[in-house]
């Protein structure tokens, strides 16, 4: 089955203009930066909503040709995913687990780790000590930032 991509970009002046926060803001409600060092942008990476799968589902089936009523379209697309984002962001800065920014750092650490190291045996303890962390706060970031 070949990969189906939707990349949707904003500037930070776009961003601004359509009332989103600044783009260092957004930073640390990612699950996962995927930023290329030096390029002076943020990516992030995170598990996408349904309402997010249907917008880039729109979007990968957008059947306008005029170029007005094309680009009209994508970028009201455009505005309706980062609606979504933002408010995914919101929520899971509202849930009952807060994650700490230092907490949140270790938990990314820890699941570089395993990502990075997926051959090796990761029981809880070990992998709490390896990023600093106790194990019931290393499940908690697990379960706030990852759903798991």
């Amino acid at each position: 089955m070949p990969i189906r991509l939707v990349d949707i970009r904003f500037t930070l002046e776009s961003l601004e203009r359509a009332g989103g926060r600044p783009l260092l803001a957004l930073q640390g409600g990612f699950l996962q930066d995927c930023s290329v060092t030096g390029s002076d942008s943020l990516m992030g990476g995170f598990p996408a909503a349904p309402e997010l799968l249907r917008v880039a589902t729109d979007v990968l089936g957008c059947r306008f040709e005029d170029d007005v009523v094309r680009t009209l379209y994508l970028r009201a697309k455009a505005l309706e995913a980062l609606t979504i984002v933002l408010g995914q962001l919101q929520a899971a800065g509202q849930g009952p687990a807060r994650v700490d920014a230092r907490e949140r750092q270790r938990v990314l650490q820890a699941r570089a780790l395993l990502d990075a190291r997926f051959g090796e045996e990761w029981p809880l303890e070990r992998l709490a000590r390896e990023v600093g962390l106790g194990e019931k706060r290393l499940q908690a970031g697990f379960r706030a930032l990852m759903g798991t």
